[in-house]
Parts: C-alpha cells; sequence; structure tokens
C-alpha cells in the first residue's frame, strides 16, 4: 500500500481516515475528530515529499452522513 504516488510533477495521495498512525485506531470524538486527523495525516505525507497544503490543488471528501457536513468544512477552514 503507498500513502502517495508521484507521476511526473503531481503527487496522488492515497485516500486518508481519522486513523491515529501510532495507534492504528480510529479517533474518538466523531467527524470533526475524524477530519482533523485525517487532514493531518495528509500534511505528514506532503511534508515527507517536501510539500505543505498550499500545494494541494483538489480533495474529495466523503461523508457518511450529510449531517456532519458543518462540522467537517469548518476544520477544512482551518
Amino acid at each position: 500500500f503507498s500513502q502517495a504516488v508521484l507521476v511526473d510533477r503531481t503527487m496522488y495521495i492515497a485516500g486518508q481516515i481519522g486513523i491515529e498512525p501510532s495507534t492504528g485506531q480510529l479517533v474518538s470524538g466523531g467527524a470533526k475528530e475524524e477530519a482533523k486527523q485525517a487532514l493531518k495525516n495528509m500534511g505528514e505525507i506532503l511534508k515527507a515529499a517536501g510539500c505543505d497544503y498550499g500545494n494541494v490543488v483538489k480533495t474529495t471528501v466523503l461523508m457518511a452522513d450529510m449531517k456532519d457536513f458543518n462540522d467537517i468544512n469548518d476544520v477544512y477552514k482551518q
């Protein structure tokens, strides 16, 4: 399993979920905390490639319940 693949000058990051890498467990606290952790995981992958969030062109978010939209959107605003 590859966390990311570099093709030419474009990096494609595999789907990230709210798992704490040190424990392999989904973080507690619901969708908002899971979104925070997923973005943190993505940030570490970007950092390892010498990039940061400023290099991100597009993300896709999949939600199990649209009622979580505002909480997840608040995380993305940060």
